[in-house]
């Protein structure tokens, strides 16, 4: 994975080994595990409050992950943008 950037007022190309994406990856699966894990027991206790409901539980996590968590491509970014400022820093 590569992303041009500019740092230091010169573009240069960005390029993450498939190691580095592994990792980002694995930590993004991580974030959406924990994340997943409280909107199942949000929507058990939201389904547990109404007295009819059209839809599961399931249905109703899967609403709540959809809000709450970042897609992958999110994690890339901040990647991307952690390695400029530290490159940044040290000139």
């Amino acid at each position: 994975m590569r992303k041009l950037c500019k740092i230091n007022n010169e573009w240069k190309w960005i390029k993450f080994s498939d190691e580095e994406v592994e990792d980002i990856r694995k930590k993004h699966r991580g974030h959406c595990a924990k994340i997943m894990m409280e909107c199942i027991k949000d929507a058990k206790a939201i389904y547990e409050s109404e007295e009819e409901s059209n839809v599961s539980i399931n249905e109703i996590a899967c609403a709540l992950f959809s809000k709450r968590a970042d897609a992958v491509y999110g994690w890339f970014q901040n990647a991307f943008d952690d390695f400029i400022a530290e490159v940044s820093k040290r000139k």
